[in-house]
């Protein structure tokens, strides 16, 4: 191969020594058959890369077109509502209404649902807050 430019003897160069490489492998391949038996392997490498490539191109040619591919059938027997939860509603469903509902609370209204959470033990809470804010300013530096 011939180029020409600037660096067309670089390139000559590099072709050059591809070549005298795949010279040289093709060389050392021949030298470890036999004289008598090159003839036979040399005709069957070339009829199975020949094969190889009539494989390829009959492949390429009797692929289906893009129209042609049909839907996977489903294989399963379980049918897919099944398996999926259904949507849910985009409606509120209504609700009903233990009691009916009062204009407001008052103090006999809120007196079972109230439980005072310092009855009978104020006390207890109040030292116990206190201990604990005394021991915090102790640290303090």
């Amino acid at each position: 191969m011939v180029f020409s430019g600037k660096s067309s003897g670089q390139l000559n160069d590099l072709f050059d020594r591809i070549a005298a490489g795949f010279d040289e492998t093709a060389e050392k391949i021949l030298n470890k058959i036999p004289v008598n038996k090159r003839k036979p392997v040399l005709i069957n490498a070339g009829v199975t890369v020949f094969l190889l490539i009539l494989v390829v191109v009959i492949s390429m040619i009797t692929k289906p077109k893009e129209e042609q591919v049909q839907e996977p059938r489903a294989l399963s027997a379980i049918p897919a509502d099944d398996l999926f939860l259904p949507d849910e509603p985009d409606f509120m469903p209504q609700y009903l209404l233990e009691r009916e509902p009062a204009a407001g609370w008052n103090i006999d209204s809120v007196r079972p649902f109230w439980k005072d959470p310092l009855a009978n033990r104020h006390e207890f809470w109040l030292n116990e807050m206190t201990s604990l804010i005394d021991e915090m300013l102790e640290n303090v530096p």
